[in-house]
């Protein structure tokens, strides 16, 4: 039998709900426990049972719980995956994995005998390309690419003829090569339950997880399992509703569950993982949004925790100030993580790190030996020591050569075995241009290896900084460049040894495990989600920062609730003096000695 002794009032209730319900689950709550044991529940009672989640790694999880709850027997009464994967399995049931029930899935109707090929990636890529020039439009591939997720998305008529063609275009071309992109998988489902070429999944209750972050596509295949007298249970936060950019429809998806399913509302609120400090400040922050379903918030630890406000003068202050409490984190063997609005933000967090030697862990692709600027420092650096053909590249391609007259520098550099750049790369075949900017670059290298030689690494790096600054292609930073000049500056080691330093630094970061506990961790709020630990420093809260003037003021307060409500223990917030102070500051009650913003405004100092 599942245990339900463990559970609150609330978690009971939501675990034993025999109709439609909606779970209102706060932020540390227990939601996935007590998913876990609703599912482990329902299929002891003979139920088929459905759960749905918006990632792999929660599928995962959620099964793996409900599984070690549940009698082995009732196993191949049970499916978990994403949106995607379930729909994809419901198109084409005689390719399932071992990880969903055949029983179930072969049971229904459908209307595809195998899997259709799902194009990503360089395909998509090709077919956006090819669509754009077809019908005219002018726009990077990035902006089509959500041109056209909206438009399936939201299934709305395109702006104007322009995108119509544009839209036209790219499913021509996925129709042709007969694929579908990920939004198909669910418009297909759709479109095949609604002309009753498929049957629903044959369960007994569905279980969706994260309810909010659920889109108009999204919500529409519930709704046919719902009208198909399939149980429902939601469970989410409207509150931490933090992808409307995604199409998410947050507080509406909510309320519209509840009105079209007489879904009986239980809140769960009663919070695990917050001391009553951290918690009661959050919500005085989310209690200034007006589009969100009341509730009250509860801290289980009740008090004990930590709550501090900062000013700095400087990002820089700011930044030794993080990383020396995330090394006595460190220390201390306790969880620490820097949130920030966006990863640009934690990169001077970075290079403070490196400088002193403190491990970090940074989301894949947000390191800042990923940038730009900075692999193209090291890449100089690392010539004026032990040129290489392919350092040289990266070198021109900053520079902006062209990629014919590139090609002619490294034959050239590659036949050269003495690497005299001085007289590299002057043949006929190159243009004046190229040859312009070589000559350029060569008369600055010569200088730069005489400041090696002289071992003037104070000169070395300004001059390799200025040169950087003066031929930065477009959407490169001089804030990240100074940012490459202080990482490879050598202070007490020479160049060979620091460049080595780095290496070595870099290696190590890569390999460092991500418990927490181990390293700082650094990530961006929306990253933040469904996280926890024991300390939380969230910086950059400045007006135009933290909240961005990029998205409505209540999303952005609700990406702030879910930092603040990732703390369990202590709570930093801070800002810099140079821009007025985030009004979250303000609406948390972090500081008494603020005046209030007069109206209109939406920050103070």
């Amino acid at each position: 039998m599942v245990d339900l002794k463990s559970l609150n009032d609330a978690q009971r209730a939501v675990v034993i709900e025999t109709e439609n319900c909606l779970a209102v689950s706060c932020p540390g709550s227990g939601k996935t426990t007590t998913l876990a044991k609703k599912i482990a529940y329902l299929l002891e009672q003979g139920k088929k049972v459905a759960a749905v989640t918006f990632t792999r790694e929660a599928a995962l999880e959620l099964r793996a719980r409900a599984a070690a709850l549940a009698p082995a027997c009732t196993y191949e009464n049970l499916i978990v995956g994403t949106f995607h994967s379930i729909c994809l399995s419901m198109i084409a049931p005689k390719r399932l994995g071992k990880k969903f029930s055949r029983r179930i899935l072969e049971a229904m109707v459908s209307p595809f005998h195998e899997a259709p090929k799902i194009a990503y990636g360089g395909d998509l890529n090709a077919y956006i390309l090819a669509a754009m020039r077809e019908s005219g439009t002018s726009l990077s591939v990035k902006d089509a690419t959500k041109l056209i997720e909206e438009y399936k998305g939201r299934q709305t008529a395109a702006a104007d003829e322009a995108m119509q063609a544009l839209v036209a275009c790219y499913q021509k071309q996925l129709n042709q090569a007969g694929s579908i992109d990920f939004q198909d998988i669910l418009l297909k489902t759709n479109a095949a339950l609604k002309d009753g070429a498929m049957t629903p999944l044959p369960v007994d209750c569905l279980l969706i997880d994260e309810f909010q972050d659920t889109d108009a596509t999204q919500y529409q295949w519930i709704r046919y399992h719902g009208n198909n007298q399939v149980k429902l249970t939601a469970v989410g936060d409207d509150d931490q509703s933090i992808y409307a950019f995604r199409r998410a429809l947050g507080y509406d998806v909510m309320e519209n569950f509840i009105r079209d399913f007489q879904a009986k509302k239980i809140l769960l609120g009663q919070n695990y993982r917050c001391h009553s400090e951290i918690l009661d400040r959050a919500g005085n922050l989310i209690a200034n949004n007006t589009r969100r379903i009341a509730k009250a918030l509860v801290a289980a630890k009740g008090p004990g925790g930590d709550v501090y406000f900062q000013r700095f003068d400087s990002v820089e202050e700011e930044a030794e100030e993080v990383v020396d409490a995330g090394r006595r984190a460190l220390r201390d063997k306790a969880s620490f993580t820097v949130i920030a609005r966006t990863h640009r933000e934690l990169l001077e967090i970075q290079r403070v790190c490196i400088v002193e030697d403190v491990p970090f862990k940074a989301n894949k692709g947000d390191s800042i030996f990923d940038r730009f600027e900075v692999v193209t420092f090291g890449a100089l650096t690392r010539f004026l020591l032990q040129p290489t053909a392919q350092d040289l590249d990266h070198i021109m391609n900053w520079a902006q050569m062209s990629i014919e007259d590139r090609a002619q520098v490294r034959r050239a550099f590659k036949r050269d075995k003495q690497g005299r750049l001085d007289v590299l790369a002057m043949a006929p075949e190159m243009t004046e241009g190229g040859k312009a900017l070589w000559r350029t670059f060569v008369k600055r290298y010569l200088g730069w290896c005489e400041a090696v030689a002289a071992k003037s690494h104070f000169i070395l790096m300004d001059g390799i900084r200025e040169w950087l600054e003066a031929s930065a292609p477009r959407n490169t930073s001089k804030e990240v460049i100074r940012i490459a000049h202080d990482i490879f500056s050598p202070n007490e080691h020479d160049l060979a040894a620091h460049l080595a330093y780095l290496q070595e630094k870099m290696s190590r970061f890569a390999k460092e495990k991500d418990d927490g506990r181990d390293a700082i961790n650094l990530i961006t709020a929306h990253a933040a989600k469904g996280l926890e630990y024991d300390r939380v420093w969230i910086i950059g809260l400045v007006e135009g920062g933290f909240p961005s003037e990029k998205s409505p003021i209540e999303e952005e307060r609700r990406l702030m609730y879910v930092a603040m409500t990732r703390a369990k223990d202590v709570l930093n917030v801070s800002s810099t003096a140079d821009k007025k102070t985030s009004p979250f500051v303000y609406e948390a009650a972090l500081v008494d000695d603020v005046a209030k913003p007069k109206e209109g405004e939406r920050g103070f100092w």
